[in-house]
């Protein structure tokens, strides 16, 4: 069947990405599909970049009244979809090859609500593609346990999923660095997706990127480790790469001490295995 598509993407003044974005959705084989915009910019340079596409691609431009940030910008891109299934992605990555939506396309079943596929992260600034596709069997050892995404995020980003109009299961507009991976595991937890071991989005890597303020940092890092943890505490298993991994996070970000770890957890709890990591970590 020839479903419609909505290609979702949260822009925020990023122009020379997003009309690399743009150029690459022309060039797709599978037309279709609906091209929505939400702009987080405090300028027009995302409005006027969209009406010179507007003879070549049909685009619904948003300009959101207040910044929303992310993950609420994507939401808000999200909610305004009207397609069979939604393509978010993010103004800076693009579509790898012309048949990358068609890919998508094929791999529709009634089976699942959720298609994965494999990408190439590229770097900006040293202008390298390093692909980063996993196997199906990857895959599938990520289905059967999901919290091995908050060892390591193998997935990738949010652009390179697919999902049915009926999931109602969004991002956790309380997460910034961890978003991605709670949401992974939480639809994981509960039905299966399926993957295609192709790389069919090129994600950039670049300064301008949210992550770059995220990572190691602790009023971000331990309060949404610990967010995350609270959230998911009675399926939380006990591997111990998961144990190693919430090491890290206060040895990366300079937690010494339980008051240190208090200051960043703000409302959340913390469990006694995590104060007594912080207790050794003072001796490191």
């Amino acid at each position: 069947m020839n479903y419609k598509i909505s290609i979702c993407i949260p822009a925020y003044k990023r122009i020379p990405y997003l009309e690399r974005l743009l150029n690459s959705i022309i060039n797709q084989t599978y037309k279709n599909y609906e091209v929505i915009i939400t702009d987080d910019s405090d300028d027009d340079s995302v409005y006027q970049l969209c009406l010179q596409y507007q003879k070549t691609l049909l685009i619904r431009y948003y300009k959101n009244n207040t910044q929303l940030g992310t993950p609420k910008n994507w939401m808000s891109a999200i909610e305004k979809s009207e397609g069979d299934w939604i393509k978010l992605i993010h103004d800076d990555d693009w579509f790898s090859t012309d048949g990358s939506l068609q890919e998508y396309a094929n791999a529709i079943s009634d089976k699942y609500r959720f298609i994965f596929s494999g990408y190439s992260a590229f770097y900006e600034t040293i202008n390298k593609y390093i692909d980063k596709t996993i196997s199906v069997h990857q895959f599938q050892s990520v289905q059967k346990s999901p919290f091995l995404l908050f060892v390591e995020n193998v997935i990738g980003p949010p652009s390179v999923v697919m999902f049915h109009k009926s999931v109602k299961d969004y991002y956790d507009v309380n997460l910034k660095w961890y978003v991605d991976i709670e949401y992974y595991i939480s639809t994981l937890l509960k039905e299966k997706g399926t993957y295609i071991p192709k790389s069919l989005i090129n994600v950039s890597y670049n300064d301008t990127q949210v992550t770059t303020y995220c990572k190691t940092n602790p009023e971000v890092e331990i309060h949404e480790g610990l967010y995350v943890y609270n959230k998911h505490k009675d399926q939380w298993p006990s591997y111990i790469r998961l144990y190693d991994t919430q090491w890290r996070s206060l040895r990366n970000t300079g937690i010494r001490s339980i008051d240190d770890l208090k200051k960043y957890a703000y409302n959340n709890n913390i469990p006694d295995f995590i104060k007594v990591m912080c207790t050794h970590q003072q001796y490191i």
